[in-house]
């Protein structure tokens, strides 16, 4: 009897990883898949919603729970080869994450919602002064970006998937600085100025006796 109900119970374990209900067993399953240890002093029994067609595997295994960490407000760090940190999100600035020095090649940036460092020295420093401003409104919640002047550098820090978001903007906005073009809007914004002042100076004398 004793053989029987240890297999049961294996099985019921088994079973309970494969519904992956709740954030808990579907770290553990990654973990049994994938041979990464995970740890950290944070509750991980919210659930989940998984439905019955998905099954984590060595494919999906590692974007899945990262994602899934990031939808509950977590997300991990290395530690070592096998050995992930999980903390809150929210933390993650006081954490020290992997960094990528980015090229240009949005392919060098992981497909996962981790965070990451990303340092771009900007081609263009004209580009500098507005780059953070024009960026920072597509920054996740926990997203954090600095210019660094010295070096004309751009460092942000984000989830892997919207730094990739980034960087194809990053790109856009790195272009050469067209003097031509800032004087004719310059021109334009005073042109409309001048209209301005002289509608609301118009509209003053009309209303005098």
């Amino acid at each position: 009897m004793k053989p029987i109900l240890a297999s049961t119970l294996f099985l019921i374990s088994t079973s309970a990883f494969a519904n992956c209900e709740n954030l808990k067993s579907c770290v553990e399953e990654a973990s049994v898949i994938s041979g990464v240890s995970y740890i950290g002093a944070v509750d991980l029994n919210q659930k989940n919603f998984i439905s019955d067609s998905f099954s984590l595997n060595k494919e999906n295994v590692d974007k899945s729970i990262s994602v899934l960490l990031n939808q509950h407000g977590y997300t991990r760090i290395n530690i070592n080869e096998k050995t992930k940190l999980i903390i809150p999100a929210r933390d993650v600035r006081y954490s020290n994450i992997e960094s990528i020095n980015w090229t240009g090649d949005t392919n060098d940036i992981p497909d996962l919602s981790d965070y990451f460092l990303l340092t771009y020295p900007l081609k263009n420093q004209e580009s500098l002064p507005y780059m953070t401003r024009a960026l920072r409104p597509f920054l996740s919640r926990y997203g954090r970006i600095i210019e660094q002047v010295t070096s004309s550098t751009i460092i942000v820090q984000d989830t892997g998937l919207n730094l990739r978001k980034i960087a194809g903007l990053i790109k856009k906005i790195d272009q050469p600085f067209d003097e031509q073009k800032v004087r004719d809007i310059e021109k334009k914004m005073k042109h409309t100025n001048r209209e301005n002042k002289s509608n609301k100076e118009g509209h003053g004398r009309k209303r005098n006796p």
